[in-house]
Formats: structure tokens, C-alpha cells, sequence
């Protein structure tokens, strides 16, 4: 088991919602907010004495009040998203219930079961249908600027607005030498978010529980993760690539270099679904 006291995260990602479920299951009555007021009493041995012929003077008879008036604050504290998340890792890992995977091989991931806690380290990247989306989005938002004057800018918006993310797909590629991937859609609401979600690619930890297992010789389709409205026909989204890679051709930079073809629709299992909470960077 790690050593739990030098856990300190470097999150990129922390789904707070599902953070606070957990928790709320293991500490009765758990209280993640709360209002507080804050009562200050005006008294003349307290206030600042100037002649009201000085320019000090002037200055504090401008913001003086009655004596006698108090002044009340009151707010509403959030805990932060890293102190809750930081708590359940802890009292998650503190009972056994963290399967960390380091150094581990195919017999290891045949013993995973849904449900299960993972934390998990490796190269974290979007996946490519969504990067093709993402690489469409900065093309209409680099060149919209010069439709501004013309028809069709509302038209040009909307369909920017329409391929904006609100989640995002990252598939992670584990250090060890096995054919396993693991697939994660992230919730993009800016409470989550601690990074610009397209700096969620590199180097990263992933910590979640076990959605679904799709063993050898099996396919995940990665449309499927795409929100209802873009979600396409796989002939479709192969004339969408074909078309991108067409524009590509021609001279227009944008995208990330990467081809995109069919077989950038799916992911050869076995692929391990996580239900994601926290992205981060150990230390």
C-alpha cells in the first residue's frame, strides 16, 4: 500500500460531483459547505482620528459612518475539490480498496472487476475522433473572423458552438509492455477542470473505478463516447476523416499532424472503460 501521508496530487481533472457521492457514503452527514457570518462593531477607540481641515480628514470623512453602526459579512465556503479528493483517496487507500497497477502484466488486468478503484499511470492522449472534432472547431474559429462581414457568420458560430466539447475522451497507454488500453470520458463542466482540458495529453495518473471490460479480440468503438448530437454512422464519420485529411492535403495547418483513417475509430481490446474522477500528476 503507498504511503498515504506523502499523497499530494497535482490535479489536471477532478470530477467534484462524484467525489463528494463517494465520500458522502463513507462519512455520515458530510458537510462540504458552509455559510459563515462575520459581525464587526464600530467603536470610537478603533476608528481613525483626523481633523476634518486635513486632507487625511477629508478623505475618511468621505467612507465615515455612525459610530455605533456594525458591519456584517456573511459567505458561503466551499471545501476545495483537491482537499475532498485528497480525503477519499486517503480513506480509499487506507482500507485496501486502491488496486494500484505499477509493474503489472496481462494476468493482473484479467483479475480487474467493474466496480473496482484504479489508480493507473501512463501516456495520456485525446482520442482521435474527438482531436479531429477539436481540430475542425480551431479551423472554423481561426477563419470565422474573416466572415464577419458576410452571410453566414451566424451559421459559422453555431456549428462552432456545436463542436465545442463539453466532454472528452482520453485513451491512456500504460508503461508496461501489454496490449491494454483504458478509455475515460471526462466531464468538461469548468468546476472539474483545473487545466485547459486540451493539457490533459502527456504524462499523467488516472484514478477511477472499473466501468466495463472489453477482452481480446474485441472492439471498442470510440464514436459511442461522442455527445448524441455529433454522434455519427461509422460511414459517415469515414468521409468526415477523408474529407479533413483532403483539407489537410491542400495546404491548410490545423489539426495536430495526425492522420485520421477507420482504423482511428477504434480501440483493439482489451480496453479497460474507466469511470474517471481525478487526472493528476503524483508527487
Amino acid at each position: 500500500m503507498a504511503d498515504v501521508d506523502l499523497f499530494l496530487p497535482d490535479l489536471l481533472y477532478c470530477d467534484r460531483k462524484k467525489t463528494i457521492d463517494l465520500l458522502s457514503v463513507i462519512v455520515n452527514d458530510l458537510v462540504t459547505e458552509y455559510s459563515i457570518k462575520q459581525t464587526n462593531e464600530k467603536t470610537k477607540e478603533h476608528e481613525l482620528e483626523a481633523s476634518l481641515n486635513t486632507p487625511l480628514g477629508k478623505i475618511v470623512a468621505r467612507y465615515k459612518g455612525d459610530n455605533n453602526r456594525s458591519v456584517e459579512r456573511e459567505g458561503i465556503v466551499k471545501l476545495p475539490t483537491a482537499a475532498l479528493f485528497t480525503d477519499l483517496y486517503t480513506i480509499l487507500n487506507s482500507e485496501n480498496k486502491v488496486q494500484r497497477l505499477v509493474g503489472f502484466d496481462e494476468d493482473i488486468i484479467s483479475q480487474l472487476q467493474v466496480g473496482e478503484f484504479i489508480e493507473i499511470d501512463g501516456s495520456v492522449t485525446l482520442s482521435p475522433v474527438e482531436a479531429a472534432l477539436s481540430s475542425i472547431v480551431d479551423l472554423v474559429n481561426q477563419f470565422k473572423g474573416l466572415f464577419s462581414e458576410q452571410a453566414g457568420t451566424e451559421q459559422i458560430a453555431l456549428l462552432a458552438n456545436l463542436l465545442k466539447p463539453k466532454s472528452a475522451t482520453v485513451i491512456l497507454k500504460p508503461y508496461n509492455e501489454i496490449t491494454t488500453s483504458f478509455v475515460s470520458s471526462l466531464n468538461l463542466i469548468e468546476e472539474n477542470l483545473f487545466t485547459e482540458h486540451y493539457e490533459i495529453e502527456g504524462e499523467f495518473t488516472l484514478f477511477g473505478r472499473v466501468r466495463k471490460i472489453t477482452p481480446v479480440n474485441n472492439k471498442v468503438e470510440l464514436i459511442k463516447f461522442l455527445p448524441g448530437k455529433l454522434r455519427m454512422k461509422e460511414e459517415e464519420m469515414i468521409k468526415f476523416f477523408n474529407g479533413f485529411n483532403d483539407m489537410r492535403q491542400q495546404g491548410l495547418s490545423f489539426g495536430n499532424g495526425v492522420d485520421f483513417n477507420e482504423n482511428s475509430l477504434y480501440l483493439d481490446g482489451p480496453v479497460i472503460e474507466i469511470n474517471p474522477i481525478a487526472v493528476y500528476q503524483n508527487s
